[in-house]
């Protein structure tokens, strides 16, 4: 196979061809028509160049082909000097299609042993793709069609509400019918951007709507509900934008060098993840767009989809919480009680558990707690002249449907129950047994038995309601306000403490999962990317922590242009987890050096190192290529020495699955540089002194969650991947 061949012979290709056009390219104005030449790096970005595509296992020679056809796209897109707006939007359109098949591939799990590269390059061509769009379209944009795409996006607005309204009328009968006629809505239903008659309507409209304060307070109290309200304000924010007057035309000079100083903010980010490019993209994405016809609005969407969208998400399946809020229970009772003149006794046997079922809502988790169960009887009945012996085989379900917001579940409805009732015979006896009677006894006691079925059935299901219902009704209320107790305890004051509480978060369900989205934003900081695609979770549950979410807490460490000692850190960072977790923690010690080595009681670390960190930035994390970067910017202290100046240092670190009930976590050798350059012999001696602090180390898949008065939940961790920026844990 060509491929490493084909890709150096093209590189060299392009390379020729870019430098030819460096200079031309940098001193030219550059048109409109030349899209994003000048704007865009000169050379693909290192990550998405034609070697990062080389990722695909040779083995996969068809794979391997289609990777390098999109490669090629790529970088045609930053290289291919020729390519004007139209043909650089062709190229896009090409790109995005290619995406789009990979987004199917990444759902399908008959491609799960390509999932991993095709996440990572997926997710980085995706960011790039999406800001070049967004930049070509601010750049072609006209007036005309920024007035048109304003009032298609009014207008969206305002036929929901109006339909909503109407709905709302039209069940009320010729009543509601007329406040449809008083208040004009019928002229309004058929607005479109091209009707002559589209601001006369709505004048004649809200006129009707302002003058609701003059009705008398009984009809005003009517007119003034929310689906009253809904339509008067999308009148109001619809008139504005028909009577704005069009945009100006924008000053492309101005607009293609703020774009050009952008696009190289996101590189930069892209490549280190540094709080300085993390300050500009945000600033960009409050403020871009003065000299843009949209306002910006184009870029901004890309920039809170990609570098400011939620960085810490939990999915569980409907399974793992049913697992989570199972507490089986049996109760066993006597029965003696008279029913008429029928002496009943004999026993009963409850056995119930929980369950959840979720129900499907995109704006709010809503699931419904079930308490399921069975009932086994076993009676016998005495009458002055016969004995019956009875069998029940009865289930119920009683519900209460709840919401969850991310901070606190809450009842959404009344609780309800359904009962199935299975009455059965298993003995008659009569005084006529052994008699030539004793058929006769027999059939008339079943006639009495069924005749009384109905009567029978509804008494049983009565007892199962008033045996199950009281303690329910009771019980789910007080358990959901402990549950939003223990969260406020253990997570909601203590983030807000920490001033570490998400920005904004969001819960929905379908019928299978719950997600629970989380951003967790500081000033200068940016957020998390559009979560990795994967397989519809089916089972158990995960965790996905965005990198920008785990530098935001690093960042509590502060030890920003501090000198610590190696124990000074340990210390701290055992306090800081101490603190986030709500119980003590302490770093385990370790039994194995760097090399994997037992270490000997007693045997002696040496001296202890000492740490110069930088004032910005001194501990970053990265999560790609399925490992943890870990980046430490600091000098060294040296005994009778110079310090060392500030060093870059990255540590790989590798999670990998070792057996049934092992997690094998092992870094690889670290990168050291520094920007004078380090020599060789510091190099060695700080990756040897890093490398001790991260040795081999083997833990426990299995994890316990304790519940109070119930017995513990045994998770076990299926999966750690490091993708794209998304570290993921997956449980079952």
């Amino acid at each position: 196979m060509n491929r490493v061949k084909d890709s150096n012979q093209l590189k060299w290709l392009k390379g020729i061809v870019a430098l030819s056009c460096l200079v031309s390219i940098a001193a030219a104005f550059q048109p409109p028509t030349a899209g994003l030449q000048g704007i865009l790096p000169e050379l693909a970005p290192y990550d998405i160049s034609l070697e990062e595509f080389d990722i695909i296992p040779a083995k996969q020679e068809a794979w391997g082909d289609w990777s390098n056809e999109t490669a090629i796209l790529v970088t045609d897109l930053y290289e291919d000097t020729e390519l004007d707006a139209a043909g650089q939007t062709e190229l896009l359109d090409k790109l995005d299609a290619r995406l789009t098949l990979i987004e199917g591939w990444l759902k399908d799990p008959r491609y799960a042993n390509l999932h991993n590269e095709f996440t990572i390059l997926y997710g980085r061509v995706k960011r790039r793709s999406d800001l070049a769009r967004a930049a070509l379209q601010t750049l072609t944009l006209d007036p005309a069609s920024i007035t048109q795409q304003q009032r298609e996006d009014a207008l969206s607005k305002l036929k929901p509400a109006i339909s909503a309204l109407v709905s709302d009328m039209n069940s009320r009968g010729s009543r509601g019918i007329s406040w449809l006629n008083y208040f004009k809505i019928d002229p309004l239903k058929e607005l479109s951007i091209d009707s002559e008659n589209t601001v006369e309507a709505l004048n004649a409209s809200k006129a009707v709507f302002a003058q609701r304060e003059t009705l008398s307070d009984e009809l005003k109290d009517f007119v003034m509900k929310p689906v009253f309200n809904n339509v008067a304000t999308a009148i109001d924010a619809t008139l504005e934008v028909w009577n704005q007057p069009p945009p100006e035309n924008y000053d492309v000079d101005a607009l293609r060098t703020e774009l050009g100083e952008l696009v190289a903010a996101v590189e930069r980010y892209e490549d280190s993840n540094l709080t300085a490019d993390a300050a500009a993209i945000r600033n960009y994405a409050a403020n871009f767009g003065a000299t843009a016809l949209d306002g910006g609005a184009r870029i901004k969407s890309v920039l809170e989809k990609h570098y400011l969208n939620h960085n810490v998400v939990f999915k569980a399946s409907e399974q793992f919480l049913s697992k989570m809020a199972s507490d089986p229970q049996t109760r066993s009772a006597p029965i003696s009680e008279y029913v008429g003149n029928a002496r009943v006794s004999g026993s009963s046997t409850t056995n119930y558990n929980t369950h959840v079922d979720l129900r499907s809502n995109p704006n709010v988790a809503e699931m419904e707690l079930q308490l399921q169960g069975t009932v086994r009887t076993s009676t016998v009945a005495v009458v002055p002249d016969a004995r019956i012996g009875s069998g029940g085989n009865h289930s119920f379900t009683a519900r209460q449907r709840l919401t969850f917001n991310g901070t606190e579940l809450s009842l959404y409805s009344a609780p309800q129950i359904d009962i199935n009732v299975n009455n059965y015979t298993t003995s008659i006896n009569t005084k006529a047994d052994g008699t030539v009677f004793a058929d006769t006894g027999r059939r008339r006691a079943q006639q009495a038995i069924a005749a009384r079925r109905g009567q029978t059935d509804a008494t049983t299901r009565s007892k199962i309601n008033d045996q199950v219902m009281p303690e329910f009704r009771r019980e789910v209320p007080k358990k959901v306000d402990e549950i939003n107790k223990k969260l406020n305890e253990d997570l909601v004051s203590r983030l807000k403490e920490k001033d570490l509480f998400p920005v904004k978060q969001s819960t929905s369900t379908t019928d299978s999962v719950l997600t629970l989205a989380s951003t967790i934003l500081k000033e200068s900081k940016v957020g998390g990317d559009l979560p990795n695609i994967t397989p519809e979770l089916t089972s158990g549950a995960a965790v996905y922590l965005h990198e920008s979410a785990a530098n935001t807490i690093l960042d509590e460490l502060n030890f920003a242009g501090r000198t610590m000692t190696e124990t000074e850190v340990k210390t701290e960072l055992e306090q800081k987890l101490s603190e986030w977790l709500g119980k003590d923690f302490e770093f385990p010690v370790e039994d194995v050096n760097a090399e994997g080595e037992p270490v000997k009681e007693g045997e002696e670390e040496g001296e202890e190192t000492v740490f110069l960190f930088d004032a910005n930035d001194p501990i970053r994390i990265q999560f790609q290529g399925d490992q943890i970067l870990f980046t430490i910017r600091a000098g060294f202290r040296r005994e009778g020495k110079d310090d060392l100046e500030t060093q870059i240092i990255t540590v790989p670190i590798n999670f990998s699955m070792k057996d049934s009930n092992t997690i094998l976590i092992e870094a690889d050798t670290p990168a050291v540089h520094s920007e004078s350059g380090a020599n060789v012999a510091q190099s060695n001696a700080i990756k040897k002194r890093i490398m001790s602090a991260f040795p081999p180390r083997e833990r426990p898949r299995q994890v316990s969650i304790e519940r109070e008065g119930q017995s513990d939940i045994q998770l076990n961790i299926q999966d750690v991947k490091a993708l794209n920026g998304w570290l993921t844990i997956k449980v079952l």
